[in-house]
């Protein structure tokens, strides 16, 4: 599965970073809060179908996992 933060555009990274609190380089680098990060890339994917969708709301609704899935990251599972 293709990662999908790449289909963002520059304004949709520069929100998530925004909400988030830390930027893309420190998600690279590791930087804890790293997950709100993820969180807050995968809402801005959400929100291209639900423009109103609040962050906060995104967040509850979804599990990890599905945020995951949702970037192209989830870890695909071996035979």
């Amino acid at each position: 599965m293709a990662n999908k933060i790449e289909d963002l555009n520059s304004w949709e990274v520069i929100q998530a970073e925004k909400v988030a609190g830390i930027s893309m380089m420190q998600l690279e680098s590791g930087h804890s809060g790293s997950t709100a990060l993820l969180v807050a890339l995968a809402w801005q994917l959400a929100k291209r179908l639900n423009p109103n969708l609040q962050f906060e709301q995104y967040a509850r609704e979804n599990k990890l996992a599905s945020v995951m899935d949702e970037l192209g990251m989830a870890e695909e599972e071996s035979e």
